[in-house]
């Protein structure tokens, strides 16, 4: 859901003088790793959920599990991992909207919400 309303508003980080060029360039660092994160944390887990059983059902409908990953038991750790580490960047994301907004009073925060349509 989110993915798609980043295509649908295409935003770019807000014109300030306190962002430098490294700023800008974690800044695109840290949005591509949430970004992948967001598409592979839930492929690894489908990927975990293939290899611990045969039949899934979610809704009262089966959902689509692959046979061929059976014997693979790391990928549950795997899944684990990398949920920890999404978790762990988003915590860190969080904490540097604040500190934007209230240490460098920028408008990187406000940047973030959607404005309002006419």
């Amino acid at each position: 859901m989110r993915l798609s309303f980043v295509f649908i508003y295409k935003r770019s980080i807000p014109e300030n003088e306190i962002i430098n060029s490294y700023q800008i360039k974690l800044f695109k660092i840290i949005r591509f790793t949430l970004y992948l994160s967001l598409c592979v944390v839930p492929i690894a887990g489908w990927l975990a959920l293939s290899s611990l059983t045969d039949i899934f059902q979610v809704f009262s409908l089966n959902s689509p599990l692959l046979s061929s990953v059976k014997d693979l038991k790391f990928i549950g750790e795997l899944h684990q991992f990398l949920a920890n580490f999404f978790i762990a960047v988003v915590g860190l994301h969080a904490c540097a909207e604040l500190i934007h907004h209230f240490i460098f009073k920028d408008n990187v925060l406000k940047s973030m919400f959607f404005k309002k349509m006419k």
